[in-house]
């Protein structure tokens, strides 16, 4: 496996600040965070309906303050995968 910030690799990743990068991931940065309100996402031949969602706002300090439920979340970092590589990205 070839660490995407290791020089060795076709892939990149931008607005990638040196705290982000860790011995073997790289942190992504959250841009926006929307909560799914719950509506189904039907996309058929006739019809193509996304979910409603909500943009959340971080609190003062910058942090979101999440409930239980479903989000939709949109990075700062944008991947460009090379050929013949693949990546990861895991929540934690």
């Amino acid at each position: 496996m070839i660490h995407i910030a290791s020089g060795m690799s076709k892939s990149s990743l931008t607005n990638v600040q040196p705290e982000d990068i860790q011995p073997n991931a790289v942190d992504l940065r959250v841009d926006k965070i929307f909560e799914s309100l719950g509506t189904p996402f039907v996309l058929d031949e006739d019809k193509k309906e996304h979910r409603a969602s909500r943009e959340l706002m971080p609190d003062d300090n910058g942090y979101w303050n999440l409930n239980p439920g479903s989000y939709e979340i949109v990075m700062e970092n944008i991947i460009d995968v090379g050929q013949g590589e693949a990546g990861f990205v895991i929540t934690r």
